[in-house]
């Protein structure tokens, strides 16, 4: 489920500026635009333009969107949660793959807390309540098999989250 996700964010559309006149067609897919058009393109075909030089992209900054998310998760109390979209991870792993080590490592370590205590909040909410339409909303795709991992337990996770997290 997860892999069918991953290839639906490669499947987005993006904004790209392109930067010299191209004509490309690759099965059904054709892409045709003029020198500094801006035109939305699946990020998969982006990137690839892109990295050949003849587009640049427009992609929200998903490493600012984490530090966001942390900040609204604190705020949220112990048990709500912020909503996040549901690729939300799957964006954010994408472009932590582009960063150097140092930087994808402080980014590794805000989403790892951002993680822990998303979690806390998603075994205690399993463990007492039916998955909602609206808190279907508000988790991601990973948190959303979680929730049903450990509903299909029946509170087999029991004392494994503490206060903290």
């Amino acid at each position: 489920m997860l892999e069918i996700h991953r290839i639906g964010h490669g499947m987005d559309d993006v904004k790209a500026t392109i930067s010299r006149n191209i004509e490309l067609q690759v099965e059904d897919i054709a892409i045709s635009g003029k020198e500094g058009e801006v035109m939305n393109i699946p990020l998969w075909a982006g990137e690839i333009l892109q990295r050949n030089n003849l587009a640049e992209l427009d992609v929200p900054d998903a490493v600012t969107d984490l530090k966001q998310a942390l900040i609204k998760e604190q705020v949220a109390g112990e048990y709500q949660l912020a909503t996040l979209d549901e690729r939300f991870y799957i964006r954010l792993r994408h472009q932590m793959e582009q960063l150097d080590r140092h930087d994808r490592d402080g980014v590794e370590g805000i989403m790892m807390e951002l993680v822990r205590m998303r979690r806390g909040k998603i075994v205690r909410l399993a463990d007492s309540s039916r998955l909602t339409g609206e808190l279907k909303s508000r988790i991601t795709i990973e948190e959303r098999l979680l929730y049903e991992s450990i509903s299909r337990q029946g509170g087999a996770f029991d004392g494994m989250v503490t206060k903290n997290e």
